[in-house]
């Protein structure tokens, strides 16, 4: 459009990214994540985090995160550009072992999680859905060159009713 014509708009997808995960992603994130009673959780540096419907009696609970140690430092999500690529490593009880998810940021979102609205940050993926037993698994996203903490896998769904995506993709809420 130029100054005599107004703009089109016009809906916009966000591109997928690969699936195939960077070495350096999958060495840095993978040994800080781990299972436990059905769910993800990840240590970074001194503090054990899960989502709040995972967690064990002594964490630190706020919203759906929850922690044990010091709070997490979150990147700010506002900072994520739209289309980004969020990372993720995590336990979906029907896949063996640990599954790496990459999705597209479609930006933050206020959902209602058990009556109380909540704040994810929404990723977008194809492949291996982010399904129960990844509940609390941490999205990462890399900014000026460094891999920085999201938040913890809260919400997700496979059904294109809800999402409104093909059948075969998945949306995940990262509580944030």
């Amino acid at each position: 459009a130029d100054a005599q014509a107004p703009a089109v708009r016009s809906r916009v997808r966000a591109t997928l990214p690969a699936r195939k995960v960077p070495p350096d992603v999958v060495a840095a994130i993978g040994p800080m994540v781990s299972t436990v009673r059905g769910c993800t959780q990840t240590v970074l540096g001194d503090t054990t985090v899960t989502a709040a419907h995972c967690h064990e009696p002594s964490f630190t609970v706020e919203g759906d995160v929850a922690w044990q140690g010091p709070r997490p430092v979150w990147v700010d999500p506002a900072i994520v550009p739209i289309g980004a690529t969020i990372y993720s490593i995590g336990y979906p009880v029907a896949e063996p072992g640990p599954q790496v998810f990459t999705m597209s940021n479609l930006g933050p979102r206020t959902i209602t999680l058990e009556l109380k609205p909540l704040r994810v940050l929404m990723g977008v993926g194809d492949g291996v859905p982010c399904s129960a037993g990844a509940s609390g698994m941490i999205a990462w996203v890399t900014i000026e060159n460094q891999m920085v903490p999201i938040g913890p896998m809260s919400v997700y769904s496979v059904d294109p009713a809800v999402t409104g995506l093909p059948k075969g993709q998945y949306v995940c809420g990262f509580a944030i």
